[in-house]
């Protein structure tokens, strides 16, 4: 996401962005027509420096939170990957007028965010709760890419509650406040290509006790491209699928394999031949969530799979719907066929 809406105390709509060229942050405000923007610089740190999420305090006072992240070429560039320390991030609240208030580093180490670089986050601040949450997805220092889910004071920019991984790799997210009376609740999407793959759903919130916890579900299970090797010669040389025969006792796909071609069990598929809604996970008044996506049909067959290996969109893409419970336990409230990726 390039902006992020936020509100202030009379009403006025705004969104917190950055410029791509010189990767200035701006907080610009909008006239009761709509017509006549005024938008304010916000405290940067450079040209190096990537805005991953903002979120506002709903119109309370005005208030903006927002989050940057430095990027691979300040990393590569600098001493700290010399030193194999993590890439730095700095969390801001501004005022209404982009006055900074308050700005904390964050800890980006193994135990923390673990940022090797940053790519994409939403943020949701519930004000009641004094609390807001990043979801974010990044490279992580200690390796890979995942997203993470994150709770931080909005007094002092303090770390609350870790939650963890929401998905690896982590592809688009969301994360938005629920409209439930109890408060302290938030929930948030994002799309995983292997831990878990596919449309995961998230719901984090705080206990009577005061403990934050997060519970997730696969809503869509995309298609996936599997391993194969080319038969019709004899048996399969050594090579990817041949390597991973030792994870199975049984590791072909017979579902899908043919007389010259062998698919594997294995798959490293990093397509997701899916998009998702923004925000990904709807809050409904009667306690239900509804998941919107655009996903692909048919399934990776024979013909496909060779006509556009790789490819991460292979065919016209439908809209899907599906409304689950709020609490994420499994129920499923929208008719109509079964449909797979």
């Amino acid at each position: 996401k390039e902006f992020f809406g936020v509100r202030r105390s009379d009403g006025s709509e705004g969104i917190v962005w950055q410029d791509e060229a010189t990767r200035q942050v701006a907080l610009t405000w909008f006239g009761p027509d709509w017509l006549s923007p005024h938008s304010i610089a916000l405290e940067s740190l450079g040209p190096d420096w990537k805005l991953v999420g903002a979120a506002g305090d709903g119109g309370v006072t005005g208030d903006v939170i927002y989050v940057l992240v430095g990027d691979e070429a300040l990393w590569n560039a600098s001493e700290w990957s010399k030193a194999l320390v993590p890439t730095p991030a700095h969390v801001f609240r501004v005022g209404a007028d982009g006055t900074t208030r308050r700005r904390v580093q964050l800890d980006t180490s193994g135990s923390g965010l673990n940022v090797h670089n940053g790519w994409y986050g939403s943020m949701a601040w519930d004000v009641l709760s004094d609390v807001f949450i990043l979801f974010f997805a990044r490279g992580r220092f200690t390796g890979h890419q995942s997203g993470i889910a994150v709770l931080y004071s909005a007094t002092d920019l303090s770390v609350i509650s870790n939650t963890g991984m929401t998905s690896g790799h982590s592809f688009a997210n969301s994360v938005s406040l629920s409209t439930e009376p109890n408060g302290a609740t938030f929930f948030g999407a994002d799309m995983g290509d292997n831990f878990p793959r596919g449309l995961n759903v998230h719901r984090i919130e705080r206990s009577e006790r005061g403990s934050w916890s997060r519970s997730s579900r696969v809503i869509y299970r995309f298609k996936t491209q599997h391993c194969s090797v080319d038969t019709s010669e004899g048996p399969p040389p050594d090579g990817t699928c041949h390597d991973y025969e030792a994870w199975d006792v049984d590791p072909l796909n017979r579902s899908i394999s043919t007389r010259n071609w062998t698919f594997y069990k294995y798959s490293n598929d990093n397509n997701l031949y899916t998009e998702m809604a923004h925000p990904g996970a709807i809050e409904l008044p009667d306690g239900k969530l509804m998941v919107i996506f655009a996903g692909e049909q048919p399934a990776l067959g024979i013909t496909e799979y060779f006509a556009n290996f790789g490819s991460w969109h292979n065919a016209p893409r439908n809209l899907g719907l599906v409304i689950v419970s709020a609490n994420l336990n499994g129920t499923v409230y929208s008719d109509g066929p079964v449909e797979t990726g």
